[in-house]
């Protein structure tokens, strides 16, 4: 959930105090958010790919379809239907702009305002816990990473 990957970089960030755990921090959030802001997942500035970058990933996406499936392709609504779809889940291609988050609603004071359950949390452990979140936030990024370069190859054979 958004709430829980702003949870994850304002900890890594070093924006929500010792004691706060990601359960606390993803739940406060959502909160905030939702019940005092009276916004939605959808209200959160977001980072999205460039338009020559979405051109190419639609240009080759059409192809790996005309290739694949091509009868659906050809009929009179293949193409129509595929440039659909990928106009739907344009938003797969954005992340939550951190930057402009942090800048609006008064982010970073409320955070400062949170207080937790585990208030005894040392230096260490939060030293610990950043280490794990970041090996696997490399992880995803290692898999994803994988995911585009066997779709490439895909497409280049």
């Amino acid at each position: 959930a958004v709430s829980d990957e702003i949870a994850v970089t304002a900890y890594l960030q070093n924006y929500i105090p010792d004691g706060i755990s990601r359960e606390e921090a993803r739940e406060a959030i959502q909160n905030r958010h939702e019940d005092v802001l009276k916004l939605t997942a959808d209200d959160f500035p977001k980072a999205c790919a460039d338009e020559d970058l979405m051109d190419l990933l639609l240009k080759y996406s059409l192809e790996a379809e005309r290739i694949m499936v091509p009868e659906f392709f050809e009929s009179d609504m293949g193409e129509v239907v595929l440039r659909s779809k990928f106009e739907m889940e344009r938003d797969a291609f954005c992340a939550v702009d951190y930057d402009a988050l942090w800048k609006q609603n008064g982010w970073l004071d409320f955070f400062q305002t949170l207080k937790g359950g585990n208030a005894g949390t040392n230096k260490k452990t939060k030293e610990k816990e950043i280490a794990k979140l970041k090996e696997e936030v490399w992880e995803e990024i290692d898999d994803d990473m994988e995911d585009a370069q066997r779709h490439r190859h895909f497409i280049r054979h």
